[in-house]
């Protein structure tokens, strides 16, 4: 098996906070993928000159990847309670045949990668001058992070890059891919990642394509998925308690039985997308791009649409809640830092909507809400402020799918299979704290018709509603007349309410559906949610929810329209006090 061997010069009586953050932090990325069998992690914390010569005798023979942080110079390692000299290490390292990578995160490591290279070593990652031990940690982690993902080292090199230029963009690192005659190498005054000549295909070497990988372990895809769904939305429908005490009390429980339950409880356009997961592929070529039960890249594709459409709704459920706030209230002031956010989010171009950050967006407008002393539609948001929390597994569930949205294309059939496997845990982790979803349905309202007679004082409405509630197959559309009048041509989110009239949140313009405002008469429903507002051509460009690679479409003057493009050019001008299209980043 291959193995992995991470060597930290920490001092047990007096260890560095940064280092052993490091430390732990590498190894928690780590752990899942080898706990699958991809890898042997061998993990020394407080390495002495004894023990990482005595590993490196003993693991020569499957050692493809070595990393050392702490103290160094360039021509030495300092472990613990002894220096190491870096001919010595490199001489050790020479011996390990398999060896694709070595990673020395220590202060000024360059001079010791030409004897490294020199030992047909392929890749080399070192630095040319001190750095400080935040940065060396919140590097390393950041190429690991990327590493889990099965990204390559070329990939994973750049991440951690980024993500310390984040910190200090006043730092020059670069990627050599010779030494002796590049300048661009001997220029280079922080990290570098170095190739032997004519090996630059090395860099793009990943965990999951060593020579000696082994059989990538199967799972049983939806298992862990039904099992978090079902505890969570239990609490809010009947239907999954009987099902869960009947299973409890040792009944044969159908599976069909559970996804439909789960698929009836969840709100559209949520369960659509849940529903791609559970139901099973055929032998029909146009049912296998459909539905996705089968670990591989299109069903690492669905995970990641779903939960982003989490966010996104997420996020048009508090525009939608700031929107009535400020039609209720004339002198509703909204910070400027909130503000700009929603500004980015409504302009950003389709390349960057990828990096826009929903959380932060939903969090600063529940802060402003809550400053007001304001009620929300969905109470729940409200209690969920520890989402927000950095050390949350929704937290982590986040950076693990924005970590993953960049790679997708890049990844191979082993690698897809092995990510969804982390990707279906971290998305019951999502669904565990968001049973209360199964307390709101979707409806979209077509037309109104009022109904007034002599004999009666008030009018009523009927509605032609379609409630978008999830079977295997279709939505049901039924009308249904109330004393109270709801809003046309809209999507709305409705409340369970067992006395009083329905409580709705209206969500349109940020999602609306097609077919309402279409003149020939269509049964289903066809969400879209709003994609980004179009300055040079003053429109508004909405993506098909279910179906993303479609045009968009795109609402300008069509009259059919014109009541959306309206409904967004009031938005901005109550919340920016000017036309959206004055508005810039």
């Amino acid at each position: 098996m291959d193995v992995l061997y991470f060597a930290f010069a920490n001092d047990p009586d007096r260890p560095l906070d940064e280092l052993k953050r490091e430390d732990t932090e590498i190894n928690r990325l780590l752990e899942p993928l080898a706990a699958r069998g991809l890898f042997k992690i061998v993990r020394d914390s407080f390495a002495t000159l004894d023990s990482v010569a005595d590993k490196l005798d003993l693991y020569k023979r499957e050692l493809v990847h070595f990393h050392y942080s702490g103290h160094a110079g360039p021509d030495s390692l300092e472990l613990l309670g002894e220096t190491a000299r870096s001919k010595g290490i490199a001489n050790l390292l020479g011996e390990c045949k398999r060896l694709q990578l070595v990673v020395l995160n220590g202060c000024a490591t360059f001079p010791q990668v030409d004897a490294l290279l020199g030992l047909n070593i392929p890749l080399v990652i070192a630095t040319q001058r001190p750095v400080e031990d935040l940065k060396a940690s919140a590097f390393a982690i950041q190429f690991y992070r990327s590493l889990s993902m099965l990204d390559t080292v070329e990939g994973a090199f750049k991440s951690a890059r980024g993500r310390v230029l984040s910190m200090d963009d006043q730092l020059n690192i670069s990627r050599g891919l010779a030494l002796r005659n590049d300048p661009s190498a001997q220029q280079s005054d922080c990290w570098g990642l170095y190739c032997l000549p004519q090996r630059e295909d090395a860099a793009k070497w990943r965990f999951s394509n060593s020579v000696n990988a082994p059989q990538l372990k199967r799972f049983e895809p939806n298992a862990r998925l039904m099992a978090a769904l079902m505890k969570a939305l239990a609490p809010f429908r009947e239907p999954i308690q009987t099902l869960l005490k009947d299973e409890a009390e040792g009944s044969e429980v159908d599976i069909v039985d559970k996804k439909r339950a789960v698929l009836e409880a969840l709100p559209h356009p949520i369960s659509e997308l849940v529903r791609f997961l559970l139901v099973p592929s055929t032998n029909d070529a146009k049912d296998q791009d459909q539905f996705f039960d089968q670990p591989g890249p299109g069903r690492l594709r669905q995970i990641l649409a779903l939960y982003f459409t989490l966010l996104e709704l997420m996020t048009f459920i508090m525009l939608a809640e700031l929107w009535n706030v400020l039609q209720e209230k004339e002198d509703a002031s909204v910070p400027e830092a909130t503000r700009q956010l929603i500004r980015r989010f409504l302009l950003a171009e389709d390349e960057d909507r990828s990096r826009i950050d929903h959380l932060a967006i939903i969090r600063a407008i529940r802060e402003y809400l809550d400053a007001q002393g304001l009620p929300y539609f969905v109470e729940e948001l409200q209690k969920l402020r520890h989402l927000a929390q950095e050390d949350t597994e929704f937290i982590a569930a986040n950076t693990f799918f924005n970590e993953l949205s960049p790679l997708l294309a890049s990844l191979g059939q082993n690698e897809a299979e092995l990510l969804c496997i982390d990707a279906e845990e971290h998305l019951a982790r999502v669904f565990a704290q968001l049973g209360f979803l199964a307390r709101y349905t979707f409806a979209s309202v077509k037309n109104i018709d009022v109904l007034k007679y002599r004999h009666q004082p008030n009018p009523r409405y009927r509605h032609s509603m379609i409630t978008l509630e999830q079977k295997f197959v279709g939505l049901s559309e039924k009308k249904s007349v109330t004393q109270g009048l709801l809003d046309s041509a809209s999507v709305l989110l409705l409340k369970a309410s067992k006395e009083g009239p329905q409580q709705f949140l209206n969500l349109t313009p940020f999602i609306i559906d097609q077919n309402a405002f279409d003149s020939e008469v269509h049964t289903l429903a066809k969400l879209h949610f709003f994609g980004r507002y179009v300055p040079f051509q003053n429109a508004y460009a909405f993506r098909h929810i279910y179906q993303p690679d479609d045009l968009p479409l795109v609402i300008s003057e069509q009259k059919e329209y014109l009541i959306v493009k309206a409904q967004l050019d009031a938005f901005a001008q109550l919340l920016f006090q000017t036309p959206m299209q004055k508005l810039q980043l």
